[in-house]
């Protein structure tokens, strides 16, 4: 039988079995040396089987008869401080809309997982209502607070002066881009602070372009400014989402009325705090899914 959620750990000297969807590992450790690996290769073949392994230290919880431990409950607690944008927002020219988000009811009773892991402190059934309030409501709430800010605003393209694009400019003129860089300065022609081949590289980092022997055509995206501010606040290497979403959240705090310094400081707490928000969100959905039969 074939096991796709099982996987090999390495750490503290020792190898683990681990398993992908519960982000845990069987309650063993063995020896990162040939006589480990060898009895390491006998209890996956044992697991194969259906049989479970004997565990040799204190499991966190039990799954399927399966002894199992992992490095750290999961538990809100892990994130930090978190940054609240409404107090700092200009809301009063919001529609309809994005006042009725504020009053959207949290749902404090999902039924995500009612009566699994009642045994461990692994995800409290507390920390599992928390964390996904924290994310399908309040995170989601205070982005859609942001996005409807721009619909009742516009795009603000005089931004690029404000959060200085120019500091972006480092990518070298290539003779035979003449005619990319032309069409992605028609594109964006708001975007004057950015050299022609820099405006080109940051829309190609834009749509996750890795390949530099191929390009994207340059289309008009209005999330492509949000990027780039997003870039000036930091020049991390975060996945698009959170650029683009630390670039609308730092716009947003500036033309609330917010110095630049604190809109860039915040901005970057934010996103941060909601990238490892989802990514606890997403863990727990996965052990929880698992445990329910949701995921193979």
């Amino acid at each position: 039988m074939l096991r796709t959620d099982l996987t090999v750990w390495r750490g503290d000297g020792s190898l683990y079995i681990g398993h992908l969807h519960l982000g845990a590992f069987i309650a063993k450790s063995y020896e990162d040396s040939d006589r480990g690996k060898e009895e390491l290769n006998r209890d996956v073949e044992q697991l194969l089987t259906g049989q479970a392994i004997v565990p040799t230290m204190d499991p966190s919880f039990v799954v399927g008869g399966q002894a199992y431990k992992t490095f750290a409950p999961i538990r809100t607690s892990q994130l930090g401080d978190r940054v609240l944008l409404s107090p700092m927002l200009d809301l009063k020219n919001l529609s309809r809309m994005s006042g009725s988000l504020l009053s959207i009811k949290r749902n404090d009773n999902p039924g995500w997982a009612d009566g699994f892991f009642a045994d461990s402190d692994y995800i409290e059934l507390d920390e599992q209502k928390q964390i996904r309030a924290l994310v399908e409501h309040d995170l989601f709430c205070e982005m859609s607070i942001v996005d409807a800010f721009f619909l009742n605003y516009g795009i603000p393209w005089q931004l690029e002066l404000v959060f200085e694009f120019g500091q972006l400019n480092m990518t070298g003129y290539e003779e035979d881009m003449e005619e990319e860089y032309q069409n992605a300065q028609e594109c964006y022609p708001e975007l004057q602070s950015l050299t022609p081949e820099e405006l080109l590289n940051q829309y190609q980092q834009y749509c996750g372009n890795k390949m530099p022997l191929t390009r994207y055509a340059v289309n008009r995206d209005d999330d492509f400014l949000f990027y780039l501010v997003g870039k000036c606040c930091s020049r991390d290497s975060s996945a698009k989402r959170e650029v683009v979403n630390r670039g609308k959240v730092a716009a947003c705090l500036v033309l609330s009325g917010q110095p630049l310094d604190v809109g860039k400081k915040t901005a970057i707490a934010w996103a941060d705090y909601e990238q490892r928000a989802r990514k606890l969100y997403e863990r727990t959905f996965r052990a929880v899914s698992h445990i329910r039969g949701n995921l193979d």
